[in-house]
């Protein structure tokens, strides 16, 4: 039943229900940053092409405020998580890098990338919006550091063409691939309740072996 005062022991294991909080509308994210990415090919004599690529995904703003947490909040370098952050968004890394190395040589590709994601901090019920003043998902009730991440991974590929390009092979590929070469497991989450891990941010699958035929028309 509803309840009309403050008075204790309203609720006991036998009349408890649910309570049901709207939502309110004027939630505002303010966020900035900036892409930036570099190729350099450099051919070798007799031997293909060498190509070199890097690329960063740099964020220098993320603000979130709504009517109900109050705000604004910096999010940026934070892992936000339901239950204990308002506008829970996952990991917000101050930058992400990915760069890699592409051999071109006669039908040949055989191409090595890294993803790098930088530590950021789990500031879990210590999170300002929580208002608690400890953190109760580690056992120091301090803030919790998520350690970078980073995956290798390759690809290795022939497309196939004739002399006179009309055979009905050309343009078919084969290619074989592994994501996260090392088999680095995912970066540790305390306050995720998505396994103590962000699926969005870090690779929860493992070493992963893949193959791929496809046909150009």
């Amino acid at each position: 039943t509803k309840l009309a005062t403050n008075a204790p022991d309203q609720v006991t294991v036998d009349n408890w229900g649910n309570a049901t909080l709207p939502l309110l509308n004027g939630a505002t994210i303010d966020t900035a940053g900036f892409d930036v990415q570099a190729t350099y090919a450099r051919p070798i004599e007799n031997y293909g092409t060498l190509t070199f690529t890097a690329g960063a995904n740099i964020v220098s703003k993320y603000n979130y405020q709504d009517p109900v947490i109050g705000g604004p909040y910096d999010y940026d370098g934070q892992f936000t998580g339901n239950g204990v952050a308002g506008g829970a968004v996952g990991v917000v890394p101050d930058f992400r890098v990915v760069s890699g190395l592409t051999w071109d040589y006669k039908g040949f590709t055989i191409n090595f990338n890294v993803q790098y994601t930088p530590e950021v901090q789990d500031m879990g019920t210590l999170h300002p919006s929580s208002g608690d003043t400890q953190n109760f998902y580690t056992i120091d009730h301090g803030v919790w550091t998520v350690d970078a991440f980073y995956s290798v991974n390759m690809l290795a590929a022939y497309t196939f063409s004739s002399k006179g390009g009309n055979a009905w092979w050309d343009g078919s590929r084969l290619a074989v691939g592994c994501n996260n070469l090392a088999d680095r497991d995912p970066s540790i989450v305390v306050s995720s309740s998505n396994n103590n891990t962000d699926g969005s941010a870090y690779d929860t699958i493992g070493r992963f072996i893949y193959f791929e035929v496809g046909k150009r028309f």
